[in-house]
């Protein structure tokens, strides 16, 4: 074949992928509106007590990646404040995956905000439906059609309001990546997902975290890490602290150890923990004698469960 017909044969084929690459382009766009509908109403076929909005998605044809803007979760039971704020969550494909022919995807939520306050917590634990029956990973499933095996989050924020608004429990610049979700990679390990976060602990302290974890573990994930804790501040736990009948005043934490809960077991080793600069008061009230009597029974009793309960084990060094 002449040089200058194999020349124009290359000229047509480029030509033929750029506009196909330019009419998926264009065609993403028309597919948003759709896509947001669908995916909204998949995701609140799937959890209970809860619903969510989606204020936008965009699917890119070319990339194969879908982006949802500005989610909104809120408890059915007491809508406001909603329960977590989302401005970004994009779904791609692992490309370095598909080629070992496993269609798979990666996750990063962007700038999450989690609330949740003692209101909320009560009316969960009220309707007595376990966490794993509430339908969050099938609602996370529901967004895209390839299985999660990455998740990450950047800058995320978590804030729980107990009985004081003027003290909350948060955890700010949280990173965090799970990787492997889907054993593809060494699936005999018990734990073959490596795990890492790192957060501000109530603006001064700080939390990180490394371990690995099997997520498709039944009937729930297993989990394995190494934590490192250092300047808690423990006056932000005196709202909780108070309904034991204890005042604390300052006071920071330093502790480092390891843990593990899985289906099988549940341990925790403490290597060091240090409390400093704290000045705690019991105080005991004719008013409260009856609530602290009661309280002092259900720790009895509570130790006693836990201590003849297998799998469980608690070492302090």
């Amino acid at each position: 074949m002449p040089r200058f017909t194999l020349r124009r044969v290359a000229t047509i084929l480029a030509a033929i992928i750029g506009v196909v690459i330019v009419a998926l382009f264009i065609a993403s766009f028309f597919l948003d509106g759709i896509a947001r509908s669908r995916l909204e109403r998949a995701m609140n076929e799937k959890l209970k007590g809860y619903h969510t909005h989606v204020a936008q998605a965009h699917v890119q044809l070319v990339s194969g990646s879908l982006t949802l803007s500005d989610i909104t979760i809120v408890q059915n039971a007491h809508p406001n404040p909603p329960i977590a704020r989302i401005p970004s969550l994009k779904a791609t494909i692992q490309w370095k995956e598909l080629l070992s022919g496993h269609l798979v995807a990666d996750f990063l939520l962007s700038r999450p905000q989690v609330y949740v306050n003692l209101i909320q917590l009560r009316q969960e634990k009220s309707e007595k439906v376990p966490t794993s029956k509430r339908g969050w990973q099938d609602a996370l499933q529901n967004i895209y059609p390839f299985k999660i095996n990455r998740l990450s989050v950047a800058h995320g924020d978590f804030t729980y309001i107990d009985t004081d608004p003027n003290r909350p429990l948060r955890l700010t610049q949280l990173e965090f990546t799970a990787d492997n979700i889907r054993n593809i990679h060494s699936p005999e390990k018990s734990y073959p997902s490596p795990i890492h976060a790192d957060t501000i602990v109530f603006g001064k302290g700080r939390l990180v975290l490394d371990g690995r974890a099997n997520f498709l573990s039944t009937p729930f994930a297993g989990i394995y890490g190494h934590y490192r804790v250092s300047g808690i501040p423990l006056s932000q736990f005196e709202p909780a602290i108070k309904r034991a009948n204890l005042n604390v005043q300052g006071g920071t934490l330093k502790s480092e150890g390891l843990f593990e809960y899985s289906p099988q077991i549940r341990r925790a080793e403490i290597y060091n923990a240090v409390i400093d600069g704290i000045n705690l008061d019991y105080v005991h009230k004719a008013s409260t004698a009856t609530a602290e009597s009661q309280r002092a029974s259900e720790v009895k009793q509570t130790a006693r469960k836990v201590n003849n309960k297998p799998g469980v084990v608690l070492k302090i060094d």
